[in-house]
C-alpha cells in the first residue's frame, strides 16, 4: 500500500535504494517515473494491488509489464524501509 501525500519524499530514496542494487540509470529513471504516475493515474490516497491490476488490465503487455515491475520493486522498499534495512 502506498500513500501519494508521501511519494515525492519516498522517491528519492526509492531512487538511492536501487542505485544501491546496482540498477542502471535509465532503469532507475523508468521505475521513478512509473510509480509517479500510478499515483497520478489511481488519484487515491492509498494504493493497493487491486488498484494497480485494474489499472494494468487495460494496458498493453509491455507497458503493463514495466508497471508491474516498478511497482514490485516500490513494494519490495517499501518492506526493507519497514525493516529499517533501508
Amino acid at each position: 500500500m502506498v500513500k501519494a501525500g508521501d511519494v515525492s519524499t519516498l522517491l528519492e530514496d526509492y531512487r538511492n535504494w536501487l542505485k544501491k542494487l546496482g540498477f542502471k540509470e535509465s532503469t532507475i529513471y523508468e521505475y521513478t517515473y512509473r510509480i509517479r504516475r500510478l499515483v497520478q493515474l489511481i488519484g487515491k490516497e492509498e494504493i493497493t494491488d487491486d488498484d494497480v491490476n485494474k489499472l494494468t488490465s487495460r494496458m498493453k503487455y509491455k507497458t503493463k509489464h514495466i508497471y508491474r515491475n516498478a511497482y514490485n520493486r516500490f513494494k519490495e522498499f517499501l518492506k526493507e524501509l519497514e525493516k529499517g534495512k533501508v
